[in-house]
């Protein structure tokens, strides 16, 4: 990639449009979420086929909160602090961060630094971005234990984290009542 292009790509990634996406260009709300493979920072791998959808048993289901994210991103680092207050009030949801078009050398020492504890997935190329039309970053996607998705935004401003927590309580008050538990 040249310089050129990884700037460009920085640029385009940085720009924030709709902050609660819901027109074309994005998922929608009830939409299947796109199945991936990755692996963490660790050399795990990840498949979100064996977390969510109609295919596993559902006492192994599990809702998935995932943010793209780059390692320029300001915004990023504020939400993704804000990710780590909602993931000790939501042990029950997987949250999962997913950096785009970076290698893991430049990821690994970043995370470290910033002292982060959700598990960061690598998207070197781009390619899981393309499919959950991260054209921006921060983007969060929260996807429920049937596979699809709840709620999607991109960006990052304070006001709505008040939703997102409400979203993760209708997510999780749902799983607790759902009749396959």
């Amino acid at each position: 990639m040249t310089l050129f292009s990884t700037i460009l790509l920085t640029l385009m990634l940085a720009v924030s449009p709709d902050p609660v996406a819901t027109s074309n260009g994005v998922l929608n709300i009830g939409d299947n979420a796109p199945m991936f493979y990755a692996k963490n920072l660790n050399g795990v791998d990840f498949f979100l086929s064996k977390k969510v959808g109609p295919k596993i048993q559902p006492e192994k289901r599990t809702p998935i909160l995932i943010s793209f994210f780059s390692t320029t991103c300001a915004p990023c680092r504020q939400e993704i602090g804000f990710l780590h207050e909602l993931r000790q009030e939501f042990p029950q949801v997987e949250f999962c961060l997913i950096d785009i078009s970076e290698s893991e050398e430049t990821v690994k020492p970043y995370v470290a630094a910033m002292n982060w504890s959700i598990p960061v997935l690598i998207d070197r190329w781009g390619g899981i971005a393309g499919k959950y039309k991260a054209i921006s970053t921060p983007t969060l996607v929260l996807i429920n234990e049937n596979g699809k998705v709840a709620f999607y935004k991109r960006g990052y401003d304070a006001k709505f984290n008040e939703t997102i927590r409400l979203e993760l309580n209708k997510l999780t008050k749902n799983r607790a009542t759902s009749p396959e538990k």
